[in-house]
Order: structure tokens, then sequence, then C-alpha cells
């Protein structure tokens, strides 16, 4: 993992002998064993897996596969906007970027905070329709507020549908998602 190009080195906490010698706790329960940044090893009696965890806001989970969304959302609805969200930050980690999210003083979030390894940095938000004044206005708000705190990160508002009518204060970037993710 430390030569991997898009992710960070850590420190080994799990050597070989302790992972062969891991067994799942006896009441059959699984045990989770942390390597650091972010990778575990996830041991049940059915076998062990490795796994990654994926988490950038606290309140939200962004499994490694989109195609894993309905497991985790049992309401049965499909859910674009998560579903572009976590591909954008699949795509975040693939350029190399530490990832975070930004939550105002004014309580306003922003989707990501991404710092690039060039110094360049972005403040991401992510939505899938602008068409609703309300949608737009929360979502230029947030980027808005958050850019006050991080002068230097770009405000870039990605979106599914270049919206047909709509008035972005000068500074924000409005951008599909799929021109983004060509670049």
């Amino acid at each position: 993992m430390a030569n991997h190009p898009t992710l960070k080195p850590c420190k080994r906490l799990l050597t070989d002998t302790k992972v062969k010698a891991a067994k799942p706790k006896p009441d059959g329960k699984p045990l989770n064993l942390t390597d650091g940044g972010g990778m575990y090893l996830h041991i049940k009696p059915s076998g062990k897996f490795w796994r990654y965890n994926y988490r950038v806001n606290p309140r939200k989970t962004y499994p490694i596969d989109t195609g894993l969304i309905p497991i985790f959302d049992r309401s049965g609805k499909a859910n674009l906007g998560h579903i572009l969200e976590t591909a954008v930050l699949h795509e975040l980690g693939r350029r190399g970027a530490e990832l975070g999210y930004v939550r105002t003083i004014a309580g306003f979030e922003v989707d990501f905070l991404a710092r690039y390894p060039n110094g360049r940095s972005e403040l991401i938000q992510v939505c899938t329709n602008l068409d609703a004044p309300e949608t737009a206005q929360r979502e230029i708000r947030a980027l808005q507020d958050a850019a006050n705190q991080y002068p230097a990160a770009q405000p870039l508002l990605l979106v599914l549908e270049r919206p047909t009518a709509l008035d972005v204060p000068s500074g924000i970037h409005v951008e599909t998602v799929l021109d983004w993710l060509l670049e």
C-alpha cells in the first residue's frame, strides 16, 4: 500500500503474523483490526476480508463501488445525488487529493475540500439538479460561505446537467460532472 500512487503511506499496525493469528470473537461477532489510514481487517467466522473505510463527512458513508449504494440506503429510492458524490470522491482520490469536508461557522456544508499534491485546493459541491431556485441558492450560498473561510480554494459546483438559466456569482465555477471527470 505504501507504493500506491494515490494513497498516503501509513505506519502498518498489522504484521503478517498478527493477520494469520487473528481469529473471530468467540461469540461469532465480527472483529475489526485497524491497519491505519482507513484500512482494516474484518474477521468473521466465514473468513478474513480487507476493507477500506472512505469517510469524508462523518455523517455520510461512501461505498467503494457505487453499485453497493442500495445496500447502505434501504429506502428503495434512487439517490442519484449520493451516486454522483461517490463518483466524485473516487475521482478525487484517483487524482491524489487529500479530502475533507467543510462545515462553516454559519452551519452550511460543502461536500468536499480537496487539496492536491501541487498545492492547489478546491471547494466542491455536487448537485444533480439546480433548476429549483431554492436548491441553487442553497448550494451557492454554502460555497460562498466556505470560500470566505478558505480564500485560497477555488469554489466548484459540479452538476449532472448544466442549468438553462442560472445566475452564478463571480468566482464560482459551474461544470458538469461528465466534463469534470473527463479532464
